[in-house]
């Protein structure tokens, strides 16, 4: 069993004991302000997950490529870009069968402001996803429960994923990327 598995087996133990409040870091959403603001022109039952979800809960302490976000009725939107995921072969995209694509966006915010470039991966909710809300600028903004997204990211790592076992460099920098978000956020709790 490695690190991360014993470190994940400890945390449900803990949850045994009770819930883990999860509170919105104040300075995470200064950070992230200007995807906050692009995600609240998406459909306001989207919820927001992956890696931006975990830094809003300043559980870890990164920049992000893109946002993902879970959405129910995936005819929303069209023209999806499929991508494989690559680093954990086909078991990857075997665990993601509720990926819909990603779409890039350009918006900006008023006449004088920077066009910014927002690269959306979208994934239709299961209808099990737990929510936290909480409001900025006026708006309700619902994020994925942080436990749900460690389970999901801890689903992408062998077993035998360790800080240094990663079997070729294509699949080095997502598993290291999981494995660091991981690491760190089992060090804070």
């Amino acid at each position: 069993m490695n690190t991360l598995t014993s470190a994940y087996r400890d945390l449900k133990i803990r949850l045994l004991d009770g819930p883990i409040e999860f509170c919105i870091d104040k300075s995470s959403v200064t950070k992230f302000k200007h995807q906050l603001r692009f995600i609240k022109s998406l459909p306001p039952d989207c919820i927001i997950t992956g890696s931006i979800a975990l830094n809003l809960f300043g559980l870890i302490d990164r920049d992000i490529i893109d946002i993902d976000i879970l959405i129910q009725d995936e005819n929303q939107f069209s023209d999806y870009r499929k991508t494989r995921y690559t680093f954990h072969g086909d078991d990857a995209n075997q665990l993601m069968i509720n990926r819909l694509g990603y779409i890039i966006f350009f918006r900006k915010n008023g006449f004088f402001s920077k066009r910014r470039k927002f690269i959306v991966d979208f994934f239709k909710t299961t209808g099990n996803e737990k929510v936290i809300q909480f409001e900025f600028e006026n708006y309700i903004y619902k994020v994925q429960n942080p436990l749900q997204v460690i389970a999901c990211k801890m689903q992408f790592l062998p077993e035998n994923a360790t800080e240094t076992y990663f079997p070729n460099l294509s699949t080095y920098f997502s598993w290291a990327k999981h494995y660091n978000d991981l690491t760190a956020i089992f060090n804070k709790l």
